[in-house]
């Protein structure tokens, strides 16, 4: 028998944001990654990233795997399967069409904006509809001058 529990509705997601659509989060002038969660419906970045740590699975367990590793891993990991596209990404003046291998190096050159992503990559709140819903409202009334 399957309880229906009462509450705790800030923690039901959408699993359509969270592995499907995706979320668009801007993060400077324009700039904006779309993503999924990592983790919770988002089972390709889950078995992407066990499959990538298993070869190194005894060094995890022993705290020794050395950080840059872990950092690249990582980086392959959300490249593959939690961004999913970008707007307003240029090099040189010119657009730079999305693309695993784009999003790595983009990820190298700027770590920080990685890090970035990782905080809203697993920002429950963000994967919920209702606060998609209440962000486009705030823009939208926003943009008119509201």
């Amino acid at each position: 028998m399957a309880l229906d529990f009462d509450g705790f509705e800030d923690y039901t997601t959408d699993e359509n944001l969270e592995s499907g659509e995706g979320v668009r989060v801007e993060y400077d002038d324009g700039r904006a990654f779309i993503i999924h969660r990592a983790g919770g419906s988002n089972r390709k970045f889950t078995k992407l990233l066990q499959a990538k740590m298993k070869p190194h699975e005894r060094k995890l367990q022993m705290g020794t795997l050395p950080e840059d590793v872990a950092e690249r891993i990582m980086r392959e990991c959300y490249a593959k399967a939690v961004v999913i596209g970008w707007e307003g990404i240029t090099a040189k003046g010119k657009p730079v069409p999305f693309s695993p291998e784009n999003c790595i190096a983009f990820f190298e050159a700027f770590p920080e904006v990685f890090r970035a992503i990782q905080r809203d990559a697993n920002d429950l709140a963000l994967f919920r509809r209702e606060v998609q819903e209440e962000n486009a409202g705030n823009s939208e009334s926003s943009s008119a001058g509201n």
